[in-house]
């Protein structure tokens, strides 16, 4: 059963994990609890989520010292809360070279109307 959990995550982990493999995460489906160690992530699904935020930085780099989960009832699941619990995160942002600022409408009009 719980092979068959892991494999249906992995397929979503991969994406956001780099070298993602399904023998890192330590888990106990008893317990409802896993955790997985020292990460990194992959920057360029995170800056496609980011960009809809903000065009004007990128990150570089973004490592997760330990990322665990903890199921606290599965009789309740729709209703009781499934805690995450992150250690430390390690990002690295720049600037974003492709931001192209838009044109300032108050010059434009300036501009056309002399």
């Amino acid at each position: 059963m719980e092979s068959l959990l892991l494999s249906t995550f992995s397929d979503h982990l991969s994406q956001i994990i780099v070298g993602f493999h399904p023998s890192q995460i330590n888990s106990s489906l008893l317990r409802g609890s896993g955790e997985i160690t020292s990460v990194n992530l992959n920057c360029s699904v995170l800056n496609a989520i980011l960009r809809s935020y903000t065009p004007l930085v990128e990150l570089e780099s973004v490592h997760v010292t330990r990322l665990g989960f903890n199921v606290t009832s599965f009789a309740n699941i729709k209703k009781a809360p499934i805690e995450v619990l992150i250690d430390e995160v390690h990002v690295r942002v720049v600037e974003s070279l492709e931001f192209v600022p838009p044109p300032s409408s108050s010059s434009s009009s300036a501009k056309g109307g002399g």
